[in-house]
């Protein structure tokens, strides 16, 4: 097998450093990840003249409930039902449910934003770029939160406040949710709540662009740091990469052997075999070193996690 050619590329500070090109490919070489950003769920707040208690359909789309003893109303739903909702689409289905709920209840005063979902979709080339994304994201995590991870190849995830249940992001494979594609477009999503004590935006706010990004940038951007130089990538193209480090010098043969005798296990489905504190060390020497095994594909695919965060955060602003 040929040596694989060191190649010099220009960093972003201007200043040049040698890499390893693979042979296979990386996203860096590809077209990148195109994303859609807007509201997925929102829940507006009302003080009303008549309490509402159980539960019901509002219109299509859209919920009410209440707490009937503090005459508060809450309306759930989807500004734009199975499409992101843009800021416009925001206060005119905002205008529309109060509305709806002052014919049938009296609405006293606006309560606010309760729960405001912000969402960016990204839709990448192949589903495998999107798969490997999303096992990466998986393999990530946010200050102060537990990991649900769903699926053995991760088809969602979701970080939960390490003293609760509720969630505070997710990201998750839309087209699989759809009934679709899988891995195609990806869903990184913030779920913010808000009550009385810590002050309810007003719709106006909540359908402001620039409070919607300052959100979705403020739940990912922890994630940059721990994914910057972290690959996403399957059996062949991990393999090769820790082949040319140990080749080119830059690392040892013993770590190298560790490192693919785990990935051996691990992108074959036998990371069971491990007692569960062995594999999920072996994952994070692996993650340490710059990789997150995409299980169970032996075809090539390569995404470097750091670099699709980076375009996603870049989109909002």
């Amino acid at each position: 097998m040929d040596a694989a050619p060191l190649v010099e590329r220009e960093t972003s500070d201007g200043s040049h450093g040698v890499s390893l090109l693979t042979g296979v490919g990386s996203c860096s070489t590809r077209p990148s990840a195109t994303g859609d950003t807007g509201v997925d769920t929102l829940r507006l707040l009302f003080t009303t003249r008549e309490p509402v208690g159980v539960a019901a359909d509002l219109a299509p789309g859209w919920k009410m409930g209440g707490f009937p003893w503090l005459h508060l109303t809450w309306v759930e739903g989807h500004p734009l039902p199975g499409l992101l909702a843009a800021p416009g689409d925001v206060l005119r289905a905002g205008g529309e449910v109060r509305a709806l709920v002052d014919d049938l209840v009296g609405v006293r005063a606006d309560g606010g934003v309760g729960r405001l979902d912000v969402t960016t979709t990204r839709t990448f080339h192949t589903d495998q770029e999107g798969r490997a994304f999303l096992a990466g994201m998986a393999a990530l995590e946010l200050p102060r939160c537990d990991a649900v991870r769903r699926g053995s190849q991760p088809h969602s995830v979701a970080w939960v406040h390490e003293r609760g249940k509720r969630i505070l992001g997710r990201a998750y494979d839309k087209g699989r949710q759809l009934g679709g594609e899988w891995g195609e477009s990806i869903r990184l999503e913030t779920q913010e709540r808000w009550n009385a004590s810590k002050g309810r935006p007003p719709i106006e706010v909540a359908a402001d662009p620039a409070y919607q990004r300052s959100k979705l940038a403020r739940r990912f951007a922890p994630m940059r740091a721990s994914a910057r130089g972290v690959r996403a990538a399957s059996f062949p193209v991990v393999a090769r990469a820790i082949a040319d480090e140990v080749r080119y010098g830059y690392r040892d043969v013993r770590e190298a052997e560790r490192l693919v005798g785990s990935l051996v296990l691990l992108s074959n489905g036998a990371g069971d075999g491990y007692p569960r504190r062995t594999r999920y060390r072996r994952r994070a020497e692996l993650r340490e070193a710059g990789y997150v095994v995409v299980e169970d594909w032996m075809a090539p695919v390569e995404v470097n996690l750091g670099d699709e965060l980076d375009r996603a955060l870049a989109e909002l602003t």
